[in-house]
């Protein structure tokens, strides 16, 4: 059920499996617009990549971000920490990466808690 959701909210972004890349890649505006979803979900971005997509195709912008569980952080914590990271990020690069695609890495995180990736 939730696969089916997370797969519903990524789908909204271009899907680079003819790159050899089996991912959905967001405009800024579209992460921007799930992340409140991912978060009731209970799921935070672990992290991303950033890519630059020119003439049909995409190619790596060499730029990454992460987000680690910390030892003593609930999974709820996790979720809310990562995407406010995740939105830092996005602005931090916001005036030379206005046309990018970024592509997240998703999970549940926290103590005692495996990560599941979408």
């Amino acid at each position: 059920m939730m696969k089916d959701q997370v797969e519903a909210l990524l789908s909204q972004g271009i899907w680079m499996g003819g790159d050899g890349l089996p991912s959905w890649a967001l405009t800024v505006k579209q992460v921007h617009a799930i992340l409140p979803e991912l978060q009731r979900l209970g799921l935070g971005v672990l992290g991303g990549d950033v890519y630059i997509h020119e003439n049909g195709t995409f190619r790596p912008a060499h730029m990454t971000w992460y987000s680690n569980s910390k030892d003593d952080e609930t999974t709820a914590s996790y979720v809310a920490r990562s995407i406010e990271e995740t939105v830092r990020y996005l602005q931090s690069i916001a005036h030379i990466a206005d046309d990018y695609k970024y592509v997240l890495v998703l999970g549940a995180g926290g103590k005692g808690v495996p990560v599941e990736k979408y």
